[in-house]
C-alpha cells in the first residue's frame, strides 16, 4: 500500500521542526522505494533502506509515518516470501521497539503489533527463536493492562508454536505462553481468552490442546459437598484455579470443549476426550450444577457425536467418560464423589452413573437434533448416534427407549414432505438410517413403545407406518409381542367411546394387519390355558403394561439364543394358550354385542357404513383366529363357548347389506367348530342374510354383491362337493318370493349370483335348480310383481340376452342340455336306423320340462339361437356314451367327425329325431298320457332350431323322411280298426298331422322369410305417418318412457326396441330435428345414473367426499342400478347407428317439408291436446317437488317454455323451417345435417369421457381396472372377503368403461375427424379450467384431464398413430391451407382454431412411445415441408410448428430408425429450414400479435369453399393475445438444450445458435431501450444458449460482453422487473460462464481497467480532478468486478488477487487525490465479494491492506470526534454549548473529510468480516472491537480498546424521527440458526447522517461475541444477497 493513502487518512498530525522534517523525509524516501519492489532481494534492499532511515537520527524519540511503516513491515512478512526477508523484517521490528521503548510501544501497540502476529503460524525453524526473543524482550515487558487488551491475539499468535512437542522451540513457546499468563495476572481473563481462541480458530486448536493438557485445572470436587449448599457455594468446592477458569460462568469452557470435540481432526477429538476424562468428569459440579442444562446437553451430544468417526480410540474414551470406567464413584444423597475412603458410601454401577449424570442430557440432545431447523444439519445424525451408542448396553438400555418413538415419528412426518427429488432423496437417506437403527433396537423396546402408542396416544396410523416401513419379521416380534399388541388393539378399538367411526375402523384394520403377520405357531390350544372366564379389559391391559415395564427395567437383552426363554418370563395370564382364549372370548363377545344391537338403516354417508361394518370386520377377525389357533384332536377348538353367539345369529335380522355380510361371515366362521346338528342352522342363517343383499336392486346393495357371492361359495366349499343345502335354500327363497308376488327382486338375486358364479367349475352346485326355476318365468307373460314392477318374462329375457353379451350363455346351455341327455339315455342308446320302442322307465314329464325350457330360452332372441348352434355338447361320464352312440349311428343331423366336436344343436336334433322315430307306446297307458305332449314339445323345439338360415346347410331329407314317415304311421294307426279296439282315438292321428304342419312350413325357410319381409315392408309403407302431429305424438310417447327414472333394464330395453322400430317411420327432415334432443336425453339419463353410482360409493371411497357437494347426495336415485346405465349405453349405441343410417343416406329431398308444414300458432296446442287425451298408462318425470302427488295413470302436460326433451324436440322441429323455407339449397341442407351429427357426437363423447374420467381418477390409486373385451369379466382377485377390497366397484367400473369404450370406438370409426376435434376442444385451457361465466354455456361438457384424453385416443386408434395423425393434419390444413386437402375436410364447427390443433398435435406426439415415430415420420415430414412451402400462411404458428419439428426429431433420435443417415439428414434439413424461416419472419412479427380466433381468414391464408355466415361462426373462447416474440422465446427455451441431438455436426449447430442470437437475443439486448425489453424468457433463453454452446462460446460471448459492459446493466432490477437479487438469477450463471471462457477480457477489460490510464485523469488547462463521467465509469467498473466475482465459482480469481488488491490501493490513492469518496464505497463492496467468494487460506496477503485502511479510516473519525468533544467540553465549561448533535454532519465531515456513505460502507465491510468468522482476521479484530469477555462482562475500570468501541463511547448524536437507525439484531434467527450481518439490507448510499450508525457502533462487539458464543455458522447467502442489493 502506498504511503499516500495512509498519510491522507492518518489521524496523526504532520511533523514540525526542521530536524524532524529531515528525519521524516528520509523515511519517506525509504518508503518510496517500495514501488520498485519486485523480487525477494528487492524486499531486503527496501528493508535495509528503511532500517537505515530509522537509525539516521537517534535523537528523535518517535518514529514518524508509523502507519505506513507498519503496513510495509506487515507486507514483508507475507508467507510467500522467503525466511530471509522475514528475518530482516524482524530486525526492523526490534529496532523500532528498542527505539520506542515500552511506554511508547504500549501507547502505539495497535500500530506495530498487528503485522507481527501471524508470523508464528508459518515461520521457519530458524526464525522462531528470533521471534520468541522479540516477544520476550519487548512484548512481555509491556504493562499488564496493555497485555490484557491484546491477550487473545497474542495467544492466537503463539499457539501454532506448540502444536508439535518434537520441535526445538516447543518448550520456549510453552514457557512464553505461561509467562504471558503470569504477566497478565488475571487468570480468569486468560482462560476466557484461551477458550475463545479454541472456539474461533480451528487451526490453533492442536496447540491449545497441548497447553490445556498441561495447565487446564481439574474441575473435580476437592471435598465432599454438602447437599444443602447453594449453587454459589458449590463453586467453592472446586480448586481455586478451577474457580478462576469458569468465572463468571462456565459457558466458554463448555463451548471450547464442544468445538474441540466437533473438530475434523481425529487427534484433536481424541485429545479433548482425554481432557474430559481427566479434567471434567461427567459428575463434576460444573456440569451438574453450575452450567445450564442446555450447555451440558450440548457438550454431551458433541462427545457422543464422536462415534460417527467409527474410531475405536474415540469410542473407548467416550465410554470411559460417560460410564466413569476409570474410577469408582461413590454417592451421598444427590451428590457424587470419587473418594473411595468414605465409609458406608454406596458405589454406583456404570449404568447407574450414566443414568444419574448423562442419560437425560443425551436424550434431550438427540431429541434437539430432531427438531433442529438448520438445513445444513444432517438429519440422519441422531439415528447414527443412537445406533452407535447401543454398543454399550449400559447406555443404550437407558437412552433408546426414550428416543425410539421420537426418532420413528421424525421419519413418519418426513414422508409427507418428500415432494421434490431432493427431498425424496433426503427422505430415503433418513429411512435407510432409521432401518439400520430399528434393526439394532431390542424387540422389547420397540413393542413397549408401540404399546404406549396404542394405549395412551391411540395413533394407529403411526403403528401402520412402523409395520410397513421397517422389518418386523423377527421371530420374537411375531411370536411373542404381536399377539400382545393384537389383544391390546382389540380392547382399545372396541372400547373407544369418542370416535366410533374413524378410530375404530383404523383399529380393526390394524388388527387384521397383526393377524396377517402373526404365524400360527404363536398360538397354543385353548385347553392349555388355565383361564375359564374372560378377565376384565383393565386387568389385561395392566398385565401387558407390567410385563413391558418389568422387562424394560430389568435390562434383559434378547437374542436368538434366548428367545425360547421369553415365554418363561410371560405371566400366566399372558401365555400363548391364554392369549388364544382371550382373543377368541373378546372377539366373540364383541360380535355378540354388535349383532344383538339394533342397527340403524344404512345411508350413503361414510360414518354410518363404518359403524355397521364392525360386524363384518369382527367376523373376519374371528375367522382368521379360528384358522390360526390349533384345534384339538377331535377337530374342535376346545373350551370356546359360542352358544351366545349362536343365539344372537339366530335372532339377528340384518337391516343393511353390510350387517348382513357380517352375520353371514360370522356364521361361516364358526361353522367348522360347530356340531353337525347345528350346521344346517348356520347355513340357513348365512343364506338368509346373503339373500337379502342379493335380492336388492339398488346401487347401495349392489356395492356388496361380489362380496356376498364370494361368501356364499366359501360356505359351499366348507360344506363339501356333495352337499346341496345352499341350492335348496336359494330355491326355497325364490319360490316363496315368487308366490308372495316379489319374484322380480328375487330373480335379480339369481341373475347377480349367476353373473359372479358362472365362471366357476362347480357353478351347478348352487345354480342348477334356481336357473330352471327362473327360466320357467318365460311362460308367464302376464304376471307382474305385487308392487307393480316389471313383467317377469321381460326380466328373464333381458338377463338371457345379457348372458350372450358377457359370454356366460354357454353355461346356461350346458345346464339345460345335460339333463336332456341324461333323460334320453333309454331311447338314445337303444335307437338304431330302424324304429325302437320307448322304455317304460322313461320320465317323459322330465323330458317335456327340459325340452320346453330349452325351447323357451332359444325363442328369446336370435342371438341366443345362434350361440346355441356353435356350442359344444357337454361331455362327461353320463352324456359321452349318448353322444358317441348318436355319432356312430351316422345320423345326418350330426356333422361332427368325432365326439368332442359335436355341438349341442346337432345332438339335440338327433335326439328329437330318435325320439320321433320310436314307436308310439300304446301299451303303456302312463306314457300315452304324456307322449302326445312330448311330441308336440319336441317338434316345437325342432322348429326353433331350424328357423335360422343355418338350417339350409342341414340335410333336410332325413328330417322330412322322418317326419313324413311318422305322419303316415300316425294316419294309418288312426284309421286302423285294431287301434280303435285298443281304445286309441283317431284324433291322435289328426293331432300328429297338426303337429307336422309347422315342421312342413319350416322346410322352405327362404320362401317363407321372403314373404314375411314383403308383408312387413308393405305394412310399414302403408302405415307411414303423414303428419307431424302424429310424429310428435309418437315423440311424446317415447319421451315419457325415457323420462321415467324408475325404469328397469327390461322395460328400458323394450322402450329402445320401440324407438328403433319407430325411427324408420320418421321422414329424414323430421329426424334432423329430433336427433340431437333424442341423443341428449339418453346422455342425461346416463349421466344421472353414473352420478348416482358415484355418490353411492362415497363410503368406501372417502377421497371422493371432498370432490362432491353435500347437496349432491340428495340426487342419489336408489332405483337406478348398474344394469340400467349399461342398458342405456347399449341403447345409445343402437340409436347412434340409426342416426347415421338415416342421416347419411342420399334420399333426403330438397323440397318443402310436408311433415312440419303446420301453423306455428296451433302446433303446441295440438301437442298438448294429444298429451291430455293420451291414456297410455305411462308416467313421466316432472318437478321433484310434485313427484309424490302425480298419479300413475296420467301424462304430465309439457309446457312450451319447459326445457324438457319434448320441448327441445318441438323447438328443433320448427327451428328448421325458416332457413329451409328461405333457401332450399343442397349446401344448407348438408350443413344442417353436419351440425346435427356433430352435436350428437359431442353429446355422446362428453358422456363417455365423463364415465371414463371418473373411473380413472377414482381408481388411480387402487388396483388397476382391466380393459376387457367383456363387460362382465371380474377382474379383481382377493384372498378373502373384505369390504375394503372394493371388488364390486372394480366390477361395475370395468363394465361401464367397456361400454363407454365401445361407443367411442364406434364414433371414431364413423366420424374420426369430428371426434378428434371434439377431443382437441376438451384439451383447451378454457375446457380444463372453465370460468364461472363459461360454466353455464358448457354445462354438458365434462372436464377431462389431458392424460385421460390421450390414453383414450391411443385405445381408439389401437396404438397406431398413423391412423390419428392424418386426421389431426387434416384439421390443421382445413383451417390454414384448405387448398392442400384432397380428402375430407373438417366441418369447422368446433370451438378450436389452428393453434389449438397444432398444440394438440404437439402434445399427442409427446404422449407417444418413441417406437411409433417410424410409422408417422413420412406424414410429419410431409407436413413440415408444406409449412416450408406455405410459410406465409403459417407465419403466426411457426413457434408451435418449430416445437413439433423438435419433438419429432427428439423421438427419431431415441430409436433405431433414427440411426439411418437419410432419416437424420432429412430431419436435420427440415428443422434447419424451418428454424431459418421462423427467425427470418420474426422481424416482421416483432410487434404483431395473433389472436386465437382463426375463423377470420385473410386472402393470403385462403378461405373455406363454403364460407359460413358470420352469425353461424362458432366463437373462440380463447381470446388471449400472445406476443409472437414471447411465444418464440418459450419455444426456443425448450428446443435449444436438445439442438445437439438434432444437429450433431458442430458447424450447423453453431450456425443455428448464431441465428438465434442474432435474430432473437441481439435486437433486444442491444436495443436502445435496454433493459426495458428484457423479459424472464429472454434471460432463460440466453442462459440455455450459453449452457449449450460452452465449447463454441464465440456464438454468444461478444453479446454477453456488450451486456456486462453496458452502463445500463445495473438498472435491470428497476427497469425490467427482473429479480437480480437472488443467487439463482440467470444473469449470474450467464456472466459466470462468460468469465470462465473469456478470461482474457476479464483480465484486460475488467481487472486491468479498474485504475484509469495516466491520460484519463490528466489535467487540462489547469483543471484538476475527475469529471463526473469519469467518476461514474470508475464506480461502474468496480460494480462490474464485484458482480463478476459473485457470478463465478469460489476461488476463481486466486491468481488475480495480488493484482486486484494492488489496483484497489492505487485507486483509493487516486480517489483521494481527485476527491472521489464514492470510489471507497464500491471498493469496499468488491472487498466484501472477494471475502465471501474466496477461501480464507488465500486471503492472508490481503489483511494488511484491509485492516490498515479500516483502522486509519475509523481512527480518523475517532480523532475528529475526540477533538470535537474536547471543544464541546470547553464550551460547556463556558456555559455556551449544546450537546454534541451532528445530525447535519457538516462539522464532522469537514473535520474528517469522510462522507457518511463511506463510513457506512466501511462498517458493512467490517460487519461481513466478523460474520464470516475468518480466522486470520481474529488476530486483528481487537483493533476494532472488544474481542474478549469484556464485551459482555466489562470490569469497572476497563476502557474500550477497539476503535469501534471508542467511537461508540462518544455520543455522535440523535436520530431524527423517520430516520432509519441501524441497531442490534438477534444473533440467530429461529428459522435458520445462521449468523447474519447487522447491516444486511441497508445500502451505504442511503446513510446520510453519521448518527444513523451510532447503534451499530454500540452493538458490534456484543453482536460478535454472542454470535461466537452461540456457535452459529455464517449466512453466506445473506451476505451475497446484500452485496447484490447494493450493486443494483
Amino acid at each position: 500500500m502506498s504511503s499516500g493513502l495512509l498519510r491522507t487518512l492518518s489521524p496523526l498530525p504532520r511533523p514540525s521542526g526542521p530536524k524532524l522534517k529531515r528525519y521524516t523525509n528520509a523515511i519517506e524516501r525509504a518508503l518510496a522505494s517500495w514501488d520498485t519492489v519486485d523480487e525477494w532481494a528487492d524486499y531486503i534492499a527496501f528493508l535495509s533502506k528503511l532500517l537505515k532511515a530509522i537509525n539516521s537520527d537517534s535523537s528523535i524519540p518517535t518514529i514518524p509515518l508509523a502507519y505506513q511503516i507498519s503496513v510495509k513491515l506487515a507486507q514483508c512478512l507475507d508467507p510467500n516470501l522467503p525466511s530471509g526477508v522475514h528475518q530482516k523484517t524482524l530486525e526492523v521490528y526490534v529496532t523500532v521497539f528498542e527505539r520506542l521503548g515500552s511506554e511508547a510501544l504500549a501507547s502505539s501497540i495497535a500500530v506495530w503489533i498487528p503485522g507481527l502476529l501471524p508470523l508464528m503460524a508459518y515461520a521457519s525453524t530458524n526464525l522462531v527463536p528470533h521471534l520468541l526473543e522479540l516477544f520476550n524482550q519487548h512484548i512481555l515487558k509491556l504493562p499488564p493492562r496493555t497485555l490484557r487488551h491484546v491477550l487473545r491475539p497474542i495467544l492466537l499468535a503463539l499457539l501454532p508454536g506448540i502444536e508439535q512437542e518434537s520441535i526445538e522451540s516447543f518448550d520456549q513457546t510453552m514457557t512464553l505462553i505461561h509467562q504471558v499468563q503470569v504477566t497478565v495476572a488475571d487468570d480468569t481473563h486468560f482462560w476466557q481468552c484461551f477458550f475463545l481462541a479454541i472456539v474461533s480458530s480451528p487451526d490453533r486448536r492442536p496447540g491449545a490442546l497441548t497447553f490445556a493438557q498441561r495447565y487446564l485445572p481439574h474441575f473435580n470436587q476437592s471435598s465432599e459437598p454438602d447437599p444443602s449448599l447453594s449453587t454459589p457455594d458449590v463453586l467453592l468446592t472446586l480448586s481455586y484455579e478451577a474457580q478462576l477458569a469458569i468465572i463468571p460462568e462456565p459457558g466458554l469452557l463448555i463451548r471450547a470443549l464442544t468445538c474441540g470435540l466437533n473438530d475434523s481432526n481425529l487427534l484433536v477429538q481424541r485429545g479433548f476426550l482425554d481432557i474430559l476424562i481427566n479434567n471434567l468428569p461427567l459428575h463434576s459440579p460444573v456440569l451438574t450444577l453450575l452450567a445450564p442444562p442446555a450447555d451440558t446437553r450440548m457438550l454431551i451430544l458433541a462427545a457422543a457425536s464422536c462415534v460417527l468417526r467409527r474410531d475405536m480410540s474415540l469410542n473407548r474414551r467416550l465410554w470411559t467418560w460417560l460410564l466413569a470406567s476409570n474410577q469408582p464413584i461413590a454417592t451421598t444423597g444427590t451428590m457424587t464423589t470419587t473418594n473411595e475412603n468414605l465409609p458406608g458410601t454406596p458405589v454406583l454401577s456404570r449404568q447407574q452413573y450414566f443414568a444419574a449424570y448423562g442419560c437425560d442430557h443425551l436424550i434431550q440432545g438427540l431429541l434437539g437434533l430432531l427438531n433442529h431447523s438448520n438445513p445444513s444439519t444432517d438429519q440422519t445424525t441422531p439415528f447414527k448416534i443412537a445406533l452407535a451408542i447401543m454398543d454399550r448396553w449400559e447406555i443404550g438400555s437407558s437412552v433408546v427407549p426414550a428416543i425410539f418413538l421420537p426418532l420413528m415419528r421424525t421419519v413418519y412426518e418426513s414422508r409427507g414432505v418428500a415432494a421434490t427429488i431432493s427431498l425424496r432423496t433426503s427422505y430415503n437417506e433418513i429411512l435407510r438410517s432409521a432401518n439400520a437403527f430399528f434393526d439394532g433396537v431390542e424387540a422389547i423396546n420397540i413393542w413397549s413403545s408401540c404399546f404406549d402408542l396404542l394405549v395412551n396416544q391411540r395413533d394407529y396410523n403411526f403403528i401402520f407406518f412402523i409395520l410397513d416401513a421397517f422389518n418386523v419379521q423377527d421371530e420374537e416380534m411375531m411370536v411373542y409381542h404381536m399377539p400382545l399388541l393384537l389383544l391390546a388393539t382389540l380392547i382399545m378399538t372396541t372400547n373407544n367411546k369418542d370416535n366410533l367411526d374413524t378410530t375404530n375402523q383404523l383399529g380393526l384394520k390394524l388388527i387384521n394387519r397383526f393377524l396377517s403377520l402373526i404365524p400360527n405357531r404363536a398360538f397354543l390350544p385353548i385347553s392349555h390355558s388355565n383361564l375359564e372366564t374372560y378377565s376384565s379389559d383393565e386387568t389385561i391391559l395392566a398385565d401387558i403394561a407390567q410385563f413391558y415395564t418389568q422387562r424394560s427395567s430389568s435390562g434383559l437383552v434378547s437374542s436368538s439364543s434366548d428367545i425360547s426363554e421369553i415365554s418363561k418370563t410371560l405371566p400366566s395370564s399372558l401365555s400363548p394358550a391364554t392369549l388364544s382364549f382371550l382373543l377368541l372370548a373378546k372377539t366373540t363377545a364383541l360380535l355378540n354385542q354388535y349383532i344383538t344391537r339394533k342397527s340403524s338403516r344404512a345411508t350413503i354417508l361414510p360414518s354410518s357404513s363404518n359403524t355397521i361394518s364392525h360386524v363384518y370386520d369382527l367376523s373376519n377377525i374371528l375367522n382368521q383366529l379360528l384358522e390360526k389357533i390349533p384345534r384339538e384332536a377331535d377337530g374342535q377348538i376346545g373350551a370356546w363357548d359360542n352358544d351366545g353367539l349362536m343365539s344372537s345369529l339366530i335372532d339377528a335380522d340384518p337391516e343393511t347389506p353390510l350387517s348382513g355380510l357380517g352375520i353371514a361371515n360370522t356364521a361361516i366362521a364358526i361353522l367348522r367348530t360347530t356340531p353337525k346338528s347345528s350346521i344346517s342352522t348356520l347355513v340357513n342363517i348365512s343364506v338368509n342374510a346373503l339373500w337379502k343383499i342379493l335380492s336388492r336392486q339398488s346401487i347401495t346393495a349392489a356395492k356388496y354383491h361380489v362380496e356376498s357371492i364370494k361368501l356364499l361359495w366359501q360356505l359351499q366349499d366348507t360344506l363339501g362337493f356333495s352337499d346341496r343345502q345352499i341350492e335348496v335354500l336359494v330355491t326355497q327363497h325364490l319360490v316363496s318370493s315368487r308366490d308372495a308376488g316379489h319374484a322380480t327382486t328375487c330373480l335379480i338375486a339369481i341373475t347377480n349370483l349367476w353373473t359372479h358364479s358362472s365362471d366357476r367349475n362347480n357353478y351347478y352346485l348352487i345354480l342348477t335348480r334356481p336357473l330352471f326355476l327362473m327360466i320357467d318365468s318365460l311362460d308367464d307373460t302376464d304376471s307382474c310383481d305385487i308392487d307393480g314392477n316389471d313383467n317377469l318374462c321381460m326380466v328373464i329375457r333381458h338377463w338371457l340376452n345379457n348372458t350372450v353379451a358377457n359370454g356366460s350363455i354357454n353355461r346356461v346351455f350346458r345346464t339345460l342340455v345335460h339333463p336332456i341327455l341324461v333323460c334320453s339315455t333309454s331311447f338314445a342308446l337303444s335307437s338304431t336306423s330302424m324304429s325302437s320302442v320307448l322304455s317304460s322307465d322313461l320320465d317323459l314329464h322330465a323330458l317335456i320340462y327340459y325340452l320346453r325350457t330349452l325351447n323357451n330360452v332359444l325363442k328369446v332372441s336370435n342371438s341366443i339361437n345362434r350361440s346355441f348352434t356353435n356350442e359344444l355338447a357337454p361331455l362327461d361320464a353320463e352324456t359321452k356314451p349318448i353322444v358317441t352312440h348318436l355319432l356312430n349311428q351316422q345320423l345326418t343331423a350330426i356333422s361332427a367327425k368325432n365326439t368332442k366336436d359335436a355341438t349341442c344343436k346337432s345332438v339335440i336334433i338327433s335326439l328329437i329325431l330318435s325320439f320321433i322315430k320310436c314307436d308310439i307306446p300304446f301299451e303303456d297307458e302312463m306314457l300315452m298320457q304324456v307322449y302326445p305332449r312330448a311330441v308336440t314339445v319336441a317338434l316345437d323345439l325342432l322348429r326353433t332350431l331350424l328357423i335360422e338360415e343355418e338350417a339350409q346347410n342341414l340335410h333336410h331329407g332325413a328330417i322330412i323322411e322322418t317326419l313324413m314317415s311318422k305322419l303316415i304311421d300316425s294316419i294309418d294307426i288312426a284309421y286302423n280298426s285294431e287301434n280303435k279296439v285298443n281304445g286309441v282315438d283317431n284324433t291322435k292321428g289328426t293331432t300328429a298331422l297338426l303337429m307336422m304342419v309347422p315342421i312342413l312350413e319350416i322346410l322352405s325357410p327362404c320362401i317363407i322369410k321372403g314373404a314375411v319381409e314383403d308383408t312387413v315392408s308393405a305394412i310399414i309403407n302403408n302405415t307411414e305417418l303423414s303428419t307431424s302431429t302424429t310424429n310428435l305424438s309418437l315423440i311424446a310417447l317415447l319421451t315419457t318412457g325415457f323420462s321415467i327414472k324408475s325404469t328397469s333394464p327390461p322395460v328400458l330395453t323394450a322402450w329402445v326396441t320401440l324407438l328403433n322400430s319407430s325411427l324408420p317411420l320418421f321422414k329424414p327432415r323430421t329426424f334432423l330435428a329430433i336427433a340431437v334432443p333424442l341423443v341428449q336425453c339418453l346422455c342425461e339419463n346416463i349421466n344421472r345414473g353414473v352420478q348416482s353410482i358415484r355418490l353411492s360409493f362415497l363410503d368406501i371411497l372417502p377421497e371422493e367426499s371432498s370432490k362432491v357437494d353435500i347437496f349432491d347426495l340428495t340426487s342419489l336415485d336408489q332405483t337406478i342400478c348398474v344394469d340400467t346405465v349399461l342398458t342405456l349405453l347399449s341403447s345409445l349405441r343402437t340409436v347412434l347407428s340409426n342416426v347415421y343410417t338415416i342421416l347419411t343416406t342420399d334420399n333426403i329431398s330438397i323440397g318443402t317439408i310436408g311433415d312440419v308444414s303446420l301453423v306455428k300458432s296451433s302446433s303446441l296446442s295440438s301437442i298438448n291436446d294429444f298429451n291430455s287425451s293420451n291414456k297410455t298408462g305411462l308416467t313421466s318425470q316432472t318437478n321433484p317437488d310434485n313427484r309424490g302427488h302425480q298419479s300413475s295413470g296420467s301424462i304430465a302436460l309439457v309446457s312450451s317454455n319447459a326445457s324438457t326433451f319434448l320441448g327441445n324436440v318441438i323447438s328443433g322441429v320448427f327451428s328448421i323451417e325458416s332457413p329451409l323455407e328461405e333457401s332450399s339449397s343442397e349446401r344448407e341442407l348438408e350443413r344442417h345435417r353436419k351440425i346435427v351429427l356433430l352435436q350428437c357426437d359431442k353429446s355422446i363423447i362428453n358422456c363417455c369421457l365423463g364415465i371414463w374420467n371418473w373411473i380413472d381418477t377414482t381408481l388411480s390409486n387402487n388396483t388397476q381396472v382391466k380393459n376387457t373385451n367383456s363387460d362382465s369379466e371380474f377382474v379383481q382377485e382377493s384372498s378373502g372377503p373384505s369390504v375394503t377390497d372394493k371388488q364390486s366397484l372394480y366390477y361395475i367400473s370395468s363394465r361401464l368403461k367397456f361400454r363407454a369404450r365401445k361407443l367411442l370406438e364406434m364414433l371414431y370409426e364413423l366420424e374420426p375427424l369430428e371426434t378428434l376435434e371434439t377431443f382437441i376442444e376438451l384439451t383447451l385451457p378454457s375446457s380444463q379450467n372453465p370460468s364461472k361465466e363459461s360454466k353455464a354455456t358448457v354445462a354438458t361438457q365434462v372436464i377431462v384431464s389431458n392424460q385421460t384424453i390421450f390414453r383414450i385416443l391411443h385405445i381408439l386408434d389401437g396404438a397406431r398413430p398413423r391412423i390419428t395423425v392424418p386426421h389431426v393434419l387434416s384439421s390443421i390444413y382445413s383451417r390454414i391451407n384448405p387448398a392442400s386437402l384432397e380428402s375430407k375436410r373438417s366441418s369447422g364447427m368446433s370451438r378450436i382454431n389452428a393453434k389449438d390443433c397444432l398444440s394438440f398435435l404437439l402434445f399427442f406426439l409427446d404422449s407417444l412411445n418413441d417406437d411409433f415415430v417410424e410409422d408417422i415420420f413420412p406424414l410429419c415430414l410431409s407436413f413440415l415441408k408444406d409449412v416450408q412451402v406455405n410459410s406465409a400462411l403459417y407465419r403466426s404458428y411457426l413457434p408451435v410448428v418449430l416445437r413439433i419439428s423438435f419433438k419429432i426429431a427428439e423421438k427419431v433420435d431415441n430409436v433405431t430408425f433414427g440411426e439411418g443417415k437419410r432419416v437424420r439428414k432429412d430431419m436435420a434439413d427440415s428443422f434447419v429450414k424451418l428454424l431459418n424461416i421462423t427467425l427470418s419472419a420474426r422481424s416482421s412479427q416483432f410487434t404483431t400479435s395473433v389472436t386465437t380466433n382463426d375463423f377470420q381468414h385473410d386472402e393470403n391464408e385462403g378461405n373455406y369453399p363454403d364460407k359460413h355466415p358470420s352469425n353461424d361462426t362458432v366463437p373462440s373462447t380463447n381470446t388471449n393475445v400472445v406476443s409472437v416474440s414471447e411465444e418464440l422465446c418459450q419455444s426456443l427455451i425448450i428446443i435449444v438444450p436438445g439442438l445437439s441431438t438434432i444437429l450433431p455436426e458442430s458447424d450447423r449447430l453453431v450456425n443455428c445458435l448464431l441465428s438465434i442470437v442474432n435474430n432473437v437475443l441481439t435486437p433486444i439486448l442491444r436495443s436502445k431501450n435496454f433493459p426495458k425489453g428484457v423479459t424472464p424468457s429472454i434471460l432463460v433463453l440466453l442462459s440455455k444458449v450459453v449452457s449449450v454452446s460452452t465449447n463454441s462460446s464465440k456464438v454468444w460471448k461478444s453479446l454477453v460482453y456488450d451486456i456486462i459492459f453496458d452502463a445500463r446493466f445495473f438498472e435491470l432490477s428497476v427497469a425490467s422487473g427482473t429479480d437480480i437479487k437472488l443467487n439463482t438469477n440467470p444473469w449470474l450463471s450467464i456472466i459466470g460462464k462468460w468469465a470462465s471462457v473469456d478470461r482474457e477480457r476479464v483480465n484486460n477489460d475488467i481487472i486491468a481497467k479498474i485504475v484509469p490510464s495516466s491520460s484519463s485523469h490528466s489535467t487540462l488547462f489547469g483543471a484538476t480532478g475527475w469529471s463526473e463521467q469519469d467518476k461514474a465509469m470508475r464506480r461502474i467498473s468496480l460494480k462490474r468486478l464485484a458482480f463478476v466475482i459473485i457470478a463465478c465459482e469460489n476461488d476463481k480469481f486466486l491468481l488475480n488477487l495480488p493484482e486486484i488488491f494492488g489496483k484497489f490501493e492505487q485507486l483509493m490513492n487516486m480517489s483521494l487525490t481527485h476527491n472521489d469518496w464514492a470510489i471507497f464505497v464500491e471498493v469496499f463492496g468488491c472487498l466484501r465479494a472477494i471475502l465471501v467468494k474466496t477461501s480464507p487460506v488465500h486471503l492472508t496477503p490481503a489483511w494488511p491492506l484491509i485492516y490498515s485502511v479500516l483502522q486509519t479510516l475509523f481512527e480518523n473519525i475517532l480523532v475528529s470526534l475526540t477533538q470535537m468533544r474536547k471543544v464541546q467540553d470547553d464550551n460547556i465549561a463556558k456555559n455556551d454549548a449544546n450537546d454534541l448533535d451532528l445530525n447535519e454532519n457538516e462539522e464532522l465531515r469537514n473535520a474528517t473529510g469522510v462522507p457518511p456513505s463511506v463510513l457506512a460502507a466501511a462498517c458493512k465491510l467490517l460487519d461481513v468480516i466478523l460474520v464470516l468468522k475468518l480466522e486470520e482476521f481474529r488476530l486483528h479484530a481487537w483493533l476494532f472491537i472488544t474481542d474478549n469477555m469484556d464485551a459482555i462482562f466489562p470490569s469497572s475500570d476497563s476502557k474500550p480498546v477497539g476503535v469501534i468501541d471508542k467511537i461508540a463511547s462518544l455520543s455522535i448524536g440523535t436520530v431524527d424521527v423517520g430516520e432509519k437507525a441501524v441497531g442490534y439484531k438477534p444473533v440467530a434467527l429461529p428459522e435458520s440458526g445462521l449468523h447474519k450481518p447487522i447491516l444486511s439490507g441497508i445500502n451505504p448510499l442511503s446513510i446520510k447522517k453519521f448518527a444513523s450508525l451510532q447503534p451499530f457502533f454500540g452493538s458490534l462487539s456484543i453482536y460478535d461475541y454472542e454470535g461466537m458464543y452461540a456457535l452459529n455458522e455464517p449466512d453466506t447467502q445473506s451476505c451475497l444477497d446484500d452485496i447484490l442489493k447494493d450493486l443494483f
